[in-house]
């Protein structure tokens, strides 16, 4: 959470992986990017937003009709503060190894 409120200090936004997170953000401070477009970095606190931005815009759109994929790349990863890796980087290295 610490790692949370920093990043809202440096940027003026919140970007939140964990739904303990996502709560705290929402009942202390604003509200929180849950998806995150990778092409132009625009923020949004809902799936459905986020993936009306991406049809509108034709982002990832080399990825096709993979919605399900698109919405793992989306999601912001946690910055680990303790050294461990997070839950949701599996699903970060699942969708880079389907790039690759």
């Amino acid at each position: 959470w610490n790692s949370c409120r920093e990043h809202l200090a440096l940027t003026g936004h919140l970007d939140v992986s964990t739904e303990e997170a996502r709560l705290q953000a929402k009942n202390c401070l604003t509200k929180p990017v849950q998806y995150r477009s990778l092409e132009c970095l625009t923020g949004f606190g809902s799936w459905e937003e986020c993936r009306n931005h991406l049809e509108r815009e034709g982002q990832l759109e080399f990825l096709g009709e993979n919605w399900n994929l698109k919405k793992k790349l989306c999601i912001p990863q946690a910055v680990a503060t303790d050294g461990k890796e997070s839950d949701e980087s599996e699903d970060l290295e699942e969708a880079l190894a389907f790039l690759n």
